[in-house]
């Protein structure tokens, strides 16, 4: 077989199953019910991660002219193991949403965007990386407008679409100062000319140009206005996988720029693009950990939870260039798992109650769903970085090495005793959901109502929680994938 299709064969494979969920529901499914349609779709998106998982593992090299453009190495492979997980738990808790008025294209649009993701991992270049993010970027702001019936949709993705284009702008604003001072696209060659770069200033200036972009990527203030709306409003199968695989393949893509390409600026007098990351690090820990206290939508409380988190990922870019890629990237799966299984319930329990879910109507859920609140539960408390689960370590491992590269004197040791202050913050209005579906009781003319929960469903939600315990007791699994 080719080399060349080796070496993309996870991408290859969704490539090939969004045309076939299309050709498949054009010959078959239009014969069929709105579930019929739906659950051909999500057999098609199986078989896709059936692929991706069987292939993502495999460090095939690239060969010819797709070497100049991508790596096979730990962090790829880590970030095309990742991305297929979190899409498989976004596919399998969307059976339990909503039926999705066009099931063939919404999975289309959702495994090109994988396809972007899974392969940010393995960019080693500003061109493949900036094509890589627009794909899974478009695909994602139709994803989330997909469905016209429903106004806020489409404002949402109206929203994430300008947004997306600003960032873009500022992206490629960057990119055209690192080329025309150091006249290479890939990241070995500027890394070699920052060594002693030309200008200085311009240098910084492109760094923070592209930090603008990294923000809004992940959702970081002031770079943050779409989230809410997006989180509220698109699907809980597109929210879900704009809250999780978009902020995984992202934030890879990130980190290896700047610890690779940007690593002669990251020590001494140079290091001046690490005040703009905390700038951006702690004003996003403080607006998304206050805000999320008045929130009563659950869904809303979650944008702003990511927010808060976005500010604590920016940490762990800035100490990525010491530890490696290990802490930051380990955080940032294990947030995302626990992000799915969270909007996997949130999408059940809004079925129930007519599309929409406050704190308020969580009342009684150990009572009548016990399994969902469990789940809920594991993954707010991993969230909220209690121990022994995996959310705890993602913390630890980033808020540690923030303090040991330079002490809490240092520009990062003073981001992450911030971090570990909001924290605490968070941890109030994490508690509000498991006090709402724990504590407060039922009134006494409510009778308990339980919540239908298809085999799927479970199966995932009860996967996903189980891996926010293993991982949290045994990280190494994870971190082998890095070779940390």
């Amino acid at each position: 077989m080719n080399p060349t299709v080796i070496s993309f064969a996870p991408e290859i494979g969704y490539v090939a199953c969004a045309l076939l969920a299309i050709a498949l529901d054009l010959a078959v499914g239009r014969k069929q019910s709105l579930e019929g349609r739906a659950s051909l779709a999500r057999n098609v998106g199986r078989f896709s991660v059936a692929i991706a998982f069987s292939t993502a593992l495999f460090r095939e090299p690239f060969v010819g002219q797709a070497a100049l453009y991508f790596v096979a190495d730990g962090v790829s492979a880590f970030t095309r193991f990742g991305v297929a997980l979190l899409f498989w738990l976004c596919l399998e808790t969307s059976a339990g949403t909503r039926p999705q008025s066009k099931p063939a294209e919404t999975l289309a649009l959702a495994l090109f965007a994988v396809t972007g993701l899974s392969l940010l991992g393995a960019a080693n270049h500003l061109l493949s990386g900036f094509l890589c993010l627009e794909l899974a970027g478009l695909s994602l702001y139709a994803l989330v407008g997909l469905d016209r019936r429903r106004p806020l949709a489409v404002e949402a993705a109206l929203k994430y679409f300008l947004f997306g284009a600003m960032s873009a702008a500022f992206l490629l604003f960057g990119f055209s100062f690192v080329y025309g001072l150091t006249g290479s696209l890939g990241f070995e060659g500027i890394a070699d000319s920052l060594v002693s770069p030309a200008s200085l200033g311009l240098a910084l200036l492109a760094t923070v140009l592209i930090l603008v972009g990294a923000a809004y990527k992940l959702a970081a203030a002031p770079c943050h206005f779409w989230a809410p709306d997006v989180y509220e409003a698109a699907h809980p199968f597109a929210a879900s996988l704009v809250a999780s695989a978009s902020k995984v393949g992202g934030l890879v893509f990130f980190v290896r720029l700047f610890s690779t390409a940007f690593e002669p600026l990251s020590a001494g007098a140079h290091a001046g693009w690490s005040t703009a990351v905390a700038v951006l690090a702690a004003v996003s820990l403080i607006l998304g950990n206050v805000v999320a206290l008045s929130q009563t939508n659950v869904r809303r409380l979650l944008a702003y939870s990511a927010i808060g988190h976005a500010g604590a990922l920016l940490l762990g870019l800035m100490v990525s260039r010491g530890a490696g890629a290990g802490p930051v990237l380990y955080y940032v799966l294990t947030y995302g798992i626990a992000t799915v299984v969270l909007f996997g319930a949130v999408g059940v329990l809004e079925r129930a109650n007519d599309g929409r879910l406050l704190l308020g109507d969580l009342v009684g859920l150990s009572k009548h769903s016990p399994f969902i609140a469990i789940c809920m539960a594991v993954s707010v408390l991993s969230l909220a970085g209690i121990p022994p689960l995996a959310g705890f370590l993602g913390k630890f491992f980033v808020f540690a090495e923030a303090l040991r590269a330079g002490g809490v004197g240092s520009v990062s040791g003073m981001v992450a005793c911030l971090a570990i202050a909001m924290s605490a913050v968070g941890l109030f209005y994490y508690l509000r959901i498991l006090k709402e579906s724990w504590v407060t009781p039922l009134p006494n003319a409510a009778e308990p109502q339980a919540v239908d929960l298809p085999t799927g469903v479970s199966v995932a939600l009860g996967f996903g929680t189980a891996l926010l315990i293993a991982l949290g007791i045994a990280p190494g699994v994870l971190l082998g994938l890095l070779g940390s």
